[in-house]
């Protein structure tokens, strides 16, 4: 017989469930296919355990590539911004608008999250998807911004939803074509 699981039912009282015969030979048949599987992915390997945690590091250390290529990524936009900034109504309005990776938009969103009186707003396509966040500076969410509620209300122009917290929100949707009449939603928000 073959142990297919095992489990609490109630206090002191264990559940076993196995199969026995030709349904447990078939079951070892199916692990040992899939055994000799792996072996051939990771050619032959003598040691097929070593050389999946090796295949688990190496996965590890290139998402850590990636974090930090995406950091950097953020840091040289942000820089770029900077002399990109609107002046309107006292608040200085940041837009950016293109095919992003939304780990980068939301690193660049915290950037100027710092920053006094400070809209960030981004429009933005991620896997054919049309995307926004917005972040508003905490003296503006003290004089009543609400970063959900504005990307709510925005997002419908690119046929989704969205929300998120006062200072921070982000939102989907399916409509690329409606980016552009979002931002300018959000700009007419954060700035009236």
């Amino acid at each position: 017989f073959k142990i297919i699981s095992e489990g609490a039912i109630a206090a002191g009282v264990r559940r076993i469930e196995a199969t026995t015969g030709v349904h447990a030979e078939k079951q070892i048949e199916a692990i040992e296919d899939i055994i000799s599987s792996l072996k051939t992915l990771f050619n032959n390997s003598p040691n097929l355990i070593s050389s999946i945690s090796k295949v688990f590091e190496e996965n590890e250390s290139y998402r850590r590539k990636v974090e930090e290529f995406m950091k950097e990524r953020s840091i040289e936009l942000k820089n770029k911004l900077d002399g990109e900034k609107q002046y309107i109504n006292g608040i200085n309005v940041i837009v950016i608008k293109g095919d992003f990776h939304p780990e980068v938009i939301k690193n660049l969103a915290f950037l100027f999250k710092e920053e006094d009186s400070t809209a960030f707003i981004a429009g933005y396509e991620f896997e054919k998807k049309a995307n926004l966040a917005v972040m508003y500076s905490d003296d503006l969410v003290a004089h009543g911004c609400n970063a959900g509620k504005d990307v709510r209300e925005a997002a419908r122009m690119i046929d989704g939803g969205g929300g998120g917290q006062s200072f921070f929100a982000t939102a989907g949707g399916k409509n690329s074509d409606g980016i552009s009449a979002a931002i300018g939603k959000l700009i007419e928000l954060a700035t009236k």
